[in-house]
């Protein structure tokens, strides 16, 4: 793997983390509510979903085909979504995807990055 792959992935995980934060104690209901505090997550977790759709175009094929169960092109399909259609985002959507993110997208870049630093070439 290019070390540009694994600090792209990096960078992955920690939007995944920041969503996990911005979601913290937060469902679907309440984020679609018009209270200001839920209106200011659902632009923060959307600012995180278009970074990790921004870094997942970055990637390699090599990587994209190497670590597949993620769908690398999807993610970048969301950013442009949410970069150029966002009133077309439904609440339940941007949660849903923010809750992948932040759980399994999240737990597969850890997968990826102790198996890159585990390899004989990484240490």
């Amino acid at each position: 793997m290019k070390k540009t792959d694994l600090q792209i992935i990096e960078k992955v995980k920690f939007y995944c983390l920041e969503i996990s934060k911005i979601l913290d104690g937060v469902d679907a209901k309440k984020l679609a509510s018009d209270e200001q505090i839920y209106a200011d997550k659902r632009y923060a977790c959307s600012l995180c979903l278009m970074q990790i759709g921004e870094l997942a175009n970055k990637l390699t094929n090599q990587f994209a085909t190497e670590y597949n169960e993620f769908d690398w092109k999807n993610a970048y399909k969301l950013r442009n979504i949410i970069g150029h259609d966002y009133e077309k985002l439904s609440t339940n959507a941007l949660y849903q995807a923010g809750k992948y993110a932040s759980t399994k997208l999240y737990e597969y870049t850890e997968k990826i990055i102790t198996k890159e630093y585990t390899k004989p070439n990484n240490r």
